[in-house]
């Protein structure tokens, strides 16, 4: 797999539809985990897509939210005080009053430091700060009827293009995870304990956690 955008993102960009603008939408991030099994041509919504328990943390609204010539760009975002499970995608989406409402972007999976397992600290998401820095717009057409200089011209853009994922070029991201405080470990270590406590009540009771009235 590779960084994608959602098939109904790109459509939402090229209709003008609630969200879609890069400079203007509120542009979020989350961290999900890899039960998450992306469909990036039928996925729209963030909270309808991904189940509530695949997303470990939110962010906040992205600041210094920039465009040039088809790039997007943003000021590093940081996500206080993680705690829960490894994650593996950083999905971007433009929150709109709920998760339900608030409709995907594209899915990371590329990124150094990806799988992360929270320590309870802040996360600090670095964008690419070369020419794609988050994501390019391809600037070049495909061939429908690809003759042989085609076939040979795409052969060289797998080695030539900037970090090439089909018609997408993607920045490749830092996931970069402070020390967690005082405060922050003890937070991660109550986790962790009600993770080991829900884990022996479903071992105990045949995998499932009973509902008492």
């Amino acid at each position: 797999m590779a960084t994608t955008m959602y098939g109904l993102g790109r459509a939402g960009f090229l209709t003008g539809a609630s969200g879609f603008d890069w400079l203007t939408g509120a542009i979020q991030l989350a961290f999900v985990t890899s039960t998450y099994s992306p469909n990036y041509t039928t996925d729209q919504y963030l909270g309808v897509a991904v189940s509530s328990g695949y997303i470990i943390a939110q962010s906040g609204t992205f600041s210094s939210l920039s465009q040039s010539l088809g790039t997007a760009n943003a000021a590093n975002e940081t996500v206080s005080s993680v705690t829960g499970a490894q994650f593996s995608y950083v999905t971007l989406y433009s929150f709109i009053t709920s998760n339900n409402l608030s409709p995907l972007i594209m899915n990371i999976d590329t990124a150094t430091g990806l799988p992360c397992t929270p320590n309870g600290g802040n996360i600090v998401v670095q964008w690419d700060t070369g020419t794609n820095k988050i994501f390019t717009l391809c600037g070049e057409a495909d061939y429908v009827d690809k003759g042989a200089w085609a076939t040979i011209r795409d052969a060289f853009a797998h080695i030539l293009d900037r970090t090439y994922t089909g018609r997408l070029w993607a920045g490749v991201p830092t996931i970069q995870q402070m020390e967690p405080t005082y405060e922050q470990a003890c937070a991660q270590a109550e986790w962790a304990e009600r993770q080991a406590k829900a884990k022996e009540i479903e071992k105990k009771f045949g995998g499932r956690i009973p509902v008492f009235n």
